[in-house]
């Protein structure tokens, strides 16, 4: 049996194998402190059954239906008819043909998925900017107007799930009238060099994307997006996270509002809340956290 990261968004330190059993942590880096995201392949375990054994930090981070499963890295899914979890180890049984099988955090998302995304949906991303690491960070626009609503996601690169939120905000709207009033523009991965090298992001050090937006900005894309805000008329900017995969507010769509109430995001609020109610994902308005409050 072959435990390896070596692909893109690929994060694990295997600290040993034994028999049935290994023992694997996720791989911190430059994080300053404990986070839990890990995504990993592992060859030659057909038709076995193998524990994993998930270690390194001080606390429990698999849910109880266990990792998101792949057997081609692009295609993942919760299994628990075939995984075994207590939320520090998970049993997964191999088929017989289970030559290479992926295990994630969450739902993977690197920029070959974002790249197939825009072209099956006639999106046409352009560069955006260069990255500390020499990549293309990819960026798209439509619509029309003099006013420009910005999206952004993946300020903490882990945070992977957001990006598929992101779809389909994106597949939707390019069809709605707001796409005739409103300019577009969105840069879905702000951290690529986390995306694609499989980083936790969040709390990187001396600090994130996400806290990179005073004087001095240490990031491409932050300094890049802030002149956006600058140049352009912008109506919004929605960011888009997801912290955690399962358990408490977690599992409720919220938002995080300014110290101060704003009768405009109360409003939207209250549009929102009437539009999804009888939606299987539903927003409340008693979900909202203020800024700094949890957050």
């Amino acid at each position: 049996m072959r435990i390896d990261a070596d692909f893109a968004g690929g994060n694990i330190i295997v600290d040993k194998t034994e028999g049935d059993e290994a023992w694997l942590r996720p791989d911190l880096s430059d994080t300053a402190e404990d986070w839990f995201y890990y995504h990993f392949r592992v060859r030659g375990a057909a038709g076995k059954r193998i524990t994993f054994h998930m270690g390194g930090l001080p606390y429990s981070y698999l849910p109880p239906i266990g990792p998101a499963v792949s057997a081609d890295g692009r295609h993942y899914a919760f299994l628990p008819e075939k995984t075994q979890s207590d939320g520090v180890a998970f049993t997964y049984a191999f088929g017989a043909d289970e030559e290479e099988t992926y295990f994630a955090f969450s739902l993977p998302y690197v920029s070959e998925r974002f790249y197939r995304f825009a072209a099956e949906n006639g999106f046409t991303p352009f560069t955006f900017t260069t990255s500390e690491n020499g990549r293309c960070v990819p960026a798209l626009t439509f619509g029309k107007g003099e006013e420009t609503i910005v999206f952004t996601c993946r300020h903490h690169c882990c945070e992977s799930t957001a990006s598929y939120v992101l779809e389909g905000v994106l597949s939707e709207i390019k069809a709605l009238p707001i796409a005739e009033k409103f300019r577009i523009f969105c840069v879905p991965m702000m951290d690529i060099d986390g995306v694609e090298n499989g980083d936790q992001g969040k709390t990187r050090l001396p600090h994130d994307h996400n806290r990179d937006y005073g004087e001095g900005s240490l990031y491409a894309s932050v300094r890049a997006i802030k002149k956006v805000g600058e140049t352009e008329h912008v109506r919004a900017f929605i960011d888009f996270h997801d912290p955690w995969n399962y358990g408490g507010e977690n599992d409720e769509i919220l938002f995080v509002y300014p110290a101060a109430k704003d009768p405009a995001i109360d409003r939207y609020g209250s549009v929102l809340e009437e539009m999804t109610k009888d939606d299987y994902f539903r927003y409340d308005t008693q979900n909202t956290i203020p800024l700094g409050t949890s957050w």
